[in-house]
């Protein structure tokens, strides 16, 4: 089932580069992608590297924060998180065919 016909619930996805590990054997790298349950046309990314955290710049949204929920918490986005889901998908596609790496066609803040 794709992620945006999804609840609330699975709003978020993980996802890794295969062989792309640290030396304990963990992924030394993760991207979240998060779909707007109640707009299922907008979205954000949260990239986790060797350069730190970052989430997507987009646009606006009325709420002060965004809310999404990923493995039973919630996970807060700032409001101006937000990108259109052709914008995740093109930075999605980036991710993987890189190796794992951020994502350039996107633009970036640091994570809080």
């Amino acid at each position: 089932m794709p992620l945006v016909a999804e609840s609330w619930e699975n709003s978020v996805a993980a996802i890794y580069v295969d062989d792309r590990l640290n030396q304990a054997g963990a992924p030394d790298h993760e991207l979240l992608v998060a779909v707007d349950y109640q707009d299922k046309a907008k979205g954000a990314l949260r990239y986790m590297g060797d350069t730190g955290a970052y989430i997507t710049k987009g646009s606006g949204h009325d709420a002060d924060t965004v809310l999404y929920y990923y493995m039973g918490s919630d996970r807060e986005f700032p409001r101006d998180s937000l990108l259109s889901l052709d914008e995740i998908r093109v930075a999605v596609r980036e991710f993987l065919t890189s190796g794992g790496e951020q994502p350039s066609a996107v633009e970036w803040q640091e994570a809080r």
